[in-house]
């Protein structure tokens, strides 16, 4: 069994959602050297081989794939097998780990030489210090960030520029072989795509549709790239595969640490701007301390120290009644009834907003209107009788008049509410005029209501289905053109009066 809390602890590795127990099936077969089942424990990140030798890219548990067990997993082995001249641990039906990457055997420590296959020429340096990322030129990449002291890469061989050496990287990157030392303790696969997340990075689905709710991956971490693709005209990488399906993050928001570039060269995107985290991220960095506040605009006992950067969705005037003034404030994505003031936002990056209101809809919603500010609601409701009653609404559209009924019933709504404000008021008197004016039924004028002429009842068979929600088909004269039926949908039948949508010119 792969311990659950060892693989939690490497999930970068496994890729998002994949911290699950992962059983190794147990068999009968001799090992070389051990017989029946030991405990092994991983030193280094692992692959899963067949006996072949060749790599299983294809290893499953509960349906879930895994390209990379993750280093201090414990796993259950039918012993020692050397395959093309290579020790691997049997790890049961017909799969196999690496010696190579064994730290313990039943809890005594084993050391492993590696034997490299004859068309394994992988070169590895370790980190003995911190280091930065440089081009060609000698200039630091500065959105590669800092790796880390003791991070093992592998590399092509060894550069001067400008009279240093630099040991020399894939994808065109370097660091000073000051910072690092060749090393083969521990060993990177020749395969292996490993990429650095710079930046916070949303999870999408494999058509580029971010999960909801919303997975992401912090800055820092590294992950085994699976596979790379475009999809509508950016490069993501593949990171993970569960049961809620495929795990990819933009391209964008991470740079090459090793192993095969999956991405053309002349394709990779700019990730020079560290400063946003995702495309589809906005993130404020505060400038100083400060409490978040709620909708309207009252202080909370939640805080945030100078310097905190948080995700914001929406930018709004708020009215502070206590100010008697209308102030900007950043909507929380983290809390969806929290706020921060703009006023202690040092920096904005990712995707911008703008204000969603003005100061003036600000006021006019932290105000209480009174029976003088309604009387002009209060006359609209009153007339909508004499609408309903006119052709302009008996012979508009069906989806016109529903819109009047409904801006109608939000007036009789805002009249009576105690709490609503001039906002409120304001919108739903606009709403009603909006919706009046959008009715625009007329009768067909006609030559003669006892004979029409073709266009004539082309135009009437017209207006009927319009009001009526139909189709013209639905629509049918009768009784010399007296009358006319409309069929709804449901195969109710209506006879309706041709004088109703038609007058004499």
């Amino acid at each position: 069994m792969v311990s659950a809390a060892a693989l939690m602890a490497v999930s970068p590795v496994l890729g998002a959602s994949q911290a699950t127990t992962v059983q190794a099936v147990t068999t009968s077969k001799k090992a070389k050297t051990n017989s029946g089942t030991v405990t092994i424990v991983l030193g280094h990140n692992a692959y899963i081989y067949l006996k072949s030798g060749k790599r299983n890219t294809n290893y499953k548990y509960q349906n879930k794939l895994w390209s990379v067990i993750g280093k201090g997993a414990s796993l259950k082995s039918a012993g020692l097998k050397t395959i093309n001249g290579v020790d691997y641990y049997d790890i049961g039906d017909g799969n196999y780990i690496k010696a190579a990457n064994v730290a313990t055997v039943d809890g005594k420590k084993v050391n492993h030489k590696s034997t490299p296959a004859k068309d394994d020429n992988t070169k590895t340096i370790k980190l003995t210090h911190n280091a930065y990322v440089y081009n060609n030129k000698g200039v630091r990449i500065k959105s590669a960030g800092t790796l880390k002291k003791g991070t093992t890469i592998k590399y092509t061989g060894t550069k001067k520029i400008k009279g240093k050496k630099y040991f020399a990287l894939a994808n065109n990157q370097f660091v000073k072989t000051a910072n690092a030392k060749v090393t083969s303790d521990e060993p990177v696969q020749d395969d292996t795509t490993m990429i650095n997340i710079i930046k916070n990075s949303i999870v999408y689905d494999g058509n580029g549709q971010a999960y909801d709710p919303q997975q992401k991956i912090i800055k820092g971490a590294q992950y085994v790239a699976l596979k790379a693709k475009n999809i509508d005209g950016k490069w993501y990488y593949m990171i993970g595969n569960s049961e809620d399906g495929e795990q990819w993050i933009k391209a964008v928001n991470t740079t090459l640490a090793s192993g095969k570039a999956l991405i053309p060269e002349d394709e990779l995107p700019n990730n020079n701007d560290t400063t946003s985290d995702d495309q589809d991220d906005t993130i404020a960095t505060l400038g100083q301390d400060t409490v978040t506040y709620t909708a309207n605009g009252k202080a909370t006992t939640n805080s945030f120290e100078s310097g905190h950067r948080v995700r914001v969705t929406e930018l709004r005037y708020i009215w502070e009644a206590d100010k008697n003034q209308a102030e900007l404030f950043y909507k929380l994505a983290s809390d969806k009834n929290g706020y921060i003031k703009q006023s202690v936002v040092a920096t904005i990056s990712g995707k911008p907003l703008n204000a969603v209101n003005t100061s003036e809809e600000a006021r006019l919603s932290g105000v209480v209107a009174t029976a003088n500010d309604k009387a002009p609601l209060s006359a609209a409701i009153a007339e909508a009788n004499n609408v309903k009653a006119s052709d302009s609404y008996k012979l508009a559209t069906k989806s016109a008049r529903d819109a009047y009924d409904s801006a109608i019933t939000n007036a009789q709504t805002m009249f009576g509410a105690k709490t609503a404000t001039l906002l409120d008021v304001n919108n739903a008197q606009a709403a009603v005029t909006k919706a009046k004016a959008a009715l625009n039924g007329a009768k067909v004028r006609v030559g003669n209501l006892g004979s029409l002429t073709a266009s004539e009842a082309d135009q009437i068979i017209a207006l009927v289905a319009n009001v009526n929600g139909v189709t013209a088909s639905q629509v049918q004269f009768n009784n010399g053109n007296a009358n006319l039926t409309v069929t709804s949908n449901n195969g109710f039948v209506q006879t309706l009066n041709v004088s109703d949508y038609a007058t004499v010119n």
